[in-house]
């Protein structure tokens, strides 16, 4: 190699605060073919942290990684697709408690998973990771250079991007921006080249969108083919783009519903009307957004409270019995009763791509069926469409479903606070309380306490004992009270 180097302007893509690259060519690796023409020194900077390259290098200025780019760009030209599509792991981990809290520590948990599994099952696991972090781990781009993991995994408008230490929610738009101009920039560079390498990787970012519509849908569902061929309810020659509420409704149900039910179901879906946004639904979503920003970092099931106390002011109701059905009819959404034939799944609400937002409530849902429930369901899927239809959720979101689970935290606080709020149920257990002393007497005061907030606020008696209990106002001796009505599968903190 030679040993000198021509190092010209730093070509930048991406923004401050986003995915950003900056990388700087060099005439030092001493040929003029495809790996020549993209060495250079690549700066891979996520909001302000630098995750490839040296922050300290000569003259106290960050230096990026060193490397030949015609790497990256062929690995884009591959994972592209699945990064526009995959929004799920290729592995069901058992439950909320053993799945990554964010898609860099996927590699982890799931080599604890494999520890319970039989050989052909682990051996079979380990296949499905590799195959998926092919495609969504940046750090398997460079053949030989070993860069530190960098996991993309879209979750509706955003993308989840995170290292093994810890993630970011990026706009996936700007993102996918970024990498296809970085991409382009290196393809720049061998534009002239005629080597076969150079053509096939030119060839390959050309036809990155052509995957057939069926592995797409693969892709996006999480399905297979046998099933998609059963479930999908039009033409897979349909050109792309594929309607994104469709498959955002097939990937979350997965496996909850029979083929001929989800066929229906996502039927009904294609079938629901178009129409122009509720314009009552404005007012309320914008200070929904406001909430958001406001309490932007603090913990979902916070941001779910103060998005239903800041709903309540906005009502003039800030104690008393609220109709969440009534809310969404009023606000322009319409409400229709589904019998899908599983207790698995509660709701699904859609609104995307021009069609009316339509929340379906199923009549053998675990929870929707009860009347109870049911004032429960209406006030999750409120939520979401007040806060969630511009972010993870664009089209469709289904209680009961693969949903990301911040989001459902969110929203299940939200559902609770806007039934029964916070204050209401300190304010009732405190005055029971005021002159009961003995343990057997606290007790029963407790439950009487939960019957009169179940009667009262129309929730069940698990909610009422959850706001009793993050109310503040019970003293830890009495919380061993509530222990009876906190052990559904359903815990929504």
């Amino acid at each position: 190699m030679a040993q000198n180097a021509f190092l010209n302007d730093p070509l930048i893509f991406g923004e401050p605060g986003a995915l950003r690259c900056v990388l700087r060519w060099r005439d030092d690796y001493g040929s003029a073919g495809p790996v020549g023409r993209t060495w250079g020194d690549l700066q891979l900077w996520v909001d302000d942290t630098l995750v490839w390259g040296s922050p300290f290098a000569a003259g106290g200025q960050p230096r990026g990684l060193r490397w030949s780019w015609i790497d990256f760009a062929e690995f884009l030209a591959v994972a592209w697709p699945y990064l526009e599509e995959e929004e799920t792991y290729p592995i069901a981990f058992a439950s909320q408690l053993d799945m990554p809290r964010h898609p860099g520590e996927l590699r982890g948990r799931a080599a604890l998973r494999r520890r319970g599994l039989t050989q052909p099952q682990a051996e079979a696991e380990e296949a499905l990771l590799d195959d998926f972090l092919l495609v969504h781990d940046l750090g398997e781009s460079l053949k030989g250079a070993f860069p530190p993991s960098l996991l993309l995994l879209r979750e509706g408008l955003r993308m989840r991007v995170a290292t093994v230490a810890r993630e970011w929610r990026l706009d996936f738009a700007r993102t996918m921006d970024t990498l296809q101009a970085l991409a382009e920039a290196v393809l720049a560079r061998i534009e002239t080249l005629g080597d076969a390498r150079s053509t096939l990787a030119r060839g390959r970012w050309h036809a990155r969108g052509d995957l057939a519509a069926l592995p797409r849908l693969e892709a996006a569902t999480g399905l297979s083919a046998e099933v998609l061929e059963q479930v999908w309810p039009r033409p897979f020659t349909v050109a792309d783009p594929l309607p994104y509420p469709l498959k955002a409704a097939a990937r979350m149900i997965g496996g909850a519903l029979e083929p001929a039910a989800l066929r229906t179901l996502l039927a009904d879906i294609e079938a629901i009307p178009r129409g122009p946004d509720p314009a009552a639904l404005d007012e309320p979503r914008g200070l929904a957004a406001e909430a958001l920003r406001d309490h932007q970092d603090d913990t979902p099931f916070l941001q779910g409270y103060r998005l239903a106390q800041r709903l309540r002011d906005y009502l003039d109701q800030a104690d008393g019995r609220l109709d969440p059905e009534a809310l969404l009819r009023g606000w322009g959404i319409d409400l229709t009763d589904r019998d899908l034939g599983s207790e698995r799944l509660d709701a699904i609400a859609v609104w995307g791509q021009g069609q009316r937002p339509t929340v379906m409530v199923n009549r053998t849902g675990l929870r929707a069926r009860l009347p109870t429930g049911r004032r429960t369901t209406c006030a999750h899927e409120l939520c979401h469409l007040l806060v969630d239809t511009d972010d993870a959720l664009p089209a469709v979101e289904v209680l009961g479903g693969r949903v990301p689970q911040p989001v459902e935290q969110r929203a299940n606080a939200f559902a609770a606070e806007l039934l029964l709020p916070l204050a209401a149920a300190g304010r009732a257990v405190e005055t029971e309380l005021a002159h009961v002393h003995t343990p057997d007497a606290r007790r029963q005061a407790i439950e009487h306490v939960l019957e009169g907030l179940h009667r009262h606020y129309g929730v069940s008696f698990e909610t009422a004992a959850w706001q009793v209990k993050n109310s503040g106002r019970l003293a830890q001796a009495d919380e061993d009270a509530l222990q009876p009505y906190l052990k559904s599968l359903w815990a929504p903190f």
